[in-house]
């Protein structure tokens, strides 16, 4: 900012191009936080079934998943396997790393 804004700043107020740029590296700032990711939910569903749910980071896009099985262990694995194939083809599939066979 520049010197003159100060003064601004300290009467209250501050010039609109300097808000701008403020508010803009704030709201970068958020987009770039993954907001509403929930951590690992595992719940017994029923007396039968446990629901287990996570969610991630992937393919630029928050992904959630979520199963329903007996057991809790093989539900969870279930979901580490499938973030894992994700993963695989996001490398696969990006156009943006140069190590894919899309970004040539």
């Amino acid at each position: 900012m520049h010197k003159e804004s100060y003064k601004f700043i300290a009467h209250g107020y501050i010039k609109r191009r300097d808000f701008l740029k403020i508010s803009g590296m704030l709201g970068l700032g958020l987009a770039t936080f993954p907001v509403g990711i929930r951590p690992a939910e595992a719940v017994k569903f029923d007396k039968n079934l446990y629901k287990v749910s996570k969610s991630r980071i992937g393919m630029g896009t928050i992904v959630s998943i979520t199963t329903f099985n007996p057991s809790k262990d093989h539900a969870e694995e279930s979901i580490a396997l499938a973030f894992e194939e994700i993963e695989r083809l996001t490398k696969i599939m990006s156009r943006f790393d140069s190590d894919s066979p899309l970004s040539n």
